[in-house]
């Protein structure tokens, strides 16, 4: 308890780099899962409940992260080193918590990762452009398929007819690699 209560206070300090407070959500859900899992009294689930209940509750309303998410995908239309890594941290932790359930609504909207909703995708150059992402494509696990699809028919007869692009979440076949030292940026503190 003690650490999971020291952890969430240096959460509420003035920390603005993305990156160290999404290791230290990462710490926080760590320690939970384990102190929960050593309860010889507690309720079947309740470490992995915890784990998930952090995620869409507190990791989900980190405006640092989800900002940080959002405006280097979207706003600024520019990646850098640190944007790659918190995206693929973040991509890596949705996979290693929903795997290919990544796509079910989650208060009330779909997100592609943490901080980008997929209503906020306005048109197929868009989300091709976010799935061709270095990141996305190395660790989203991402999917997409053309289908064509008629609005309605009139005795035999096809009234409008389009293609619409169908992004899915593959199913996880393996393992997913940990991230290491060396993938850490520069001038941050792994050890913390």
């Amino acid at each position: 308890d003690k650490c999971i209560t020291a952890l969430r206070g240096d959460l509420y300090k003035d920390i603005k780099d993305p990156f160290h407070r999404l290791q230290l959500h990462e710490a926080v859900m760590a320690s939970g899962f384990y102190q929960r899992s050593c309860h010889v009294h507690g309720l079947e689930g309740e470490n992995r409940r915890f784990i998930l209940n952090h995620f869409n509750y507190d990791l989900r309303r980190d405006t640092i992260i989800t900002k940080a998410v959002h405006d280097s995908l979207l706003e600024s239309r520019v990646t850098t080193q640190e944007s790659d890594k918190i995206l693929s941290d973040v991509l890596q932790m949705e996979r290693r918590l929903f795997g290919a359930n990544r796509f079910a609504p989650v208060g009330g909207k779909q997100w592609m990762c943490l901080g980008l909703p997929m209503v906020e995708i306005e048109n197929e150059d868009e989300l091709m452009r976010l799935l061709n992402l270095t990141p996305v494509k190395t660790h989203g696990n991402f999917e997409t398929t053309v289908e064509e699809t008629t609005k309605s028919e009139k005795k035999n007869k096809v009234v409008d007819r389009f293609k619409r692009c169908v992004v899915s979440c593959k199913p996880e076949t393996e393992v997913i690699p940990m991230a290491t030292d060396a993938d850490i940026p520069s001038g941050t503190d792994s050890t913390r």
